[in-house]
């Protein structure tokens, strides 16, 4: 009889997206999501620049460290992301779609 240890496995998280290549240049798909104000105040409104795509379609969702979405609508995020009452002090995604790209950055409200 022979035994064989294995050592410990360890597992990461891979997200995958799709993407229409038709639209996108690979360029454009590895561009971060550029936010600001980072960290922003209570009821403030993000902006978010270096966005191609952006335009009245665009499904925008915030989303709490715990998974918990407490946002998500279709807006136009060429006039910013206005905070809503019920996103208070913490830590926070934004995640931006509009149907051929989806980006996502962290934020701090403080």
């Amino acid at each position: 009889k022979m035994l064989i240890s294995v050592p410990e496995l360890e597992w990461d998280i891979i997200m995958t997206y799709k993407v229409d290549t038709s639209t996108s240049t690979h360029e454009e798909m590895n561009d971060p999501l550029n936010i600001y104000p980072n960290p922003i105040k209570v009821g403030g409104k993000l902006s978010i620049s270096k966005y191609k795509y952006a335009n009245d379609k665009t499904l925008v969702s915030i989303i709490d460290i715990s998974g918990k979405t407490l946002f998500k609508k279709f807006i136009s995020v060429k006039d910013g992301i206005l905070l809503p009452s019920n996103i208070t002090l913490g830590k926070y995604w934004v995640i931006i779609n509009d149907g051929v790209t989806k980006k996502s950055a962290g934020f701090v409200v403080e």
